[in-house]
């Protein structure tokens, strides 16, 4: 378990903002990955990660509800996330930049984007393959 503070969690957030490229497609929270707690990724590294996703949606460990989407613009940037939730209550966490940063609740990790159109589309096909 980790333990977070608004500053750390508003500092680790800034960070991701200096380091993010041009060719990045966004950012999650992955405390155990990197020293700032955040980890940026690129089209490449986003599809493994969806391959990931995929396996525990088919295994019943993940889940995803369209609600939990949305959007927040934070200076003058506009992100776009979704969240991904446990099945298992005893896996159940609150992501710390969704809460502090952009100031929602829910348990759950979020994915967040740069576009609007890359957030749909991978919603949309990781919500296809846990119906299927």
């Amino acid at each position: 378990m980790n333990c977070y503070t608004k500053e750390r969690v508003t500092d680790a957030y800034k960070m991701v903002e200096e380091m993010m490229a041009d060719t990045d497609s966004g950012f999650c929270c992955a405390p155990n990955f990197n020293v700032n707690g955040c980890a940026v990724f690129n089209n490449a590294e986003l599809l493994e990660t969806c391959r990931i996703l995929c396996r525990n949606f088919k295994n019943g460990k993940l889940t995803m509800n369209p609600v939990n989407s949305g959007e927040k613009t934070i200076g003058d940037k506009t992100w776009y996330y979704f969240v991904l939730q446990a099945t298992d209550v005893d896996d159940e966490s609150i992501d710390p930049i969704l809460l502090f940063v952009f100031g929602v609740l829910v348990s759950g990790k979020a994915m967040f984007f740069k576009h609007k159109a890359n957030r749909d589309n991978i919603q949309d096909w990781l919500i296809k393959k846990l119906t299927n």
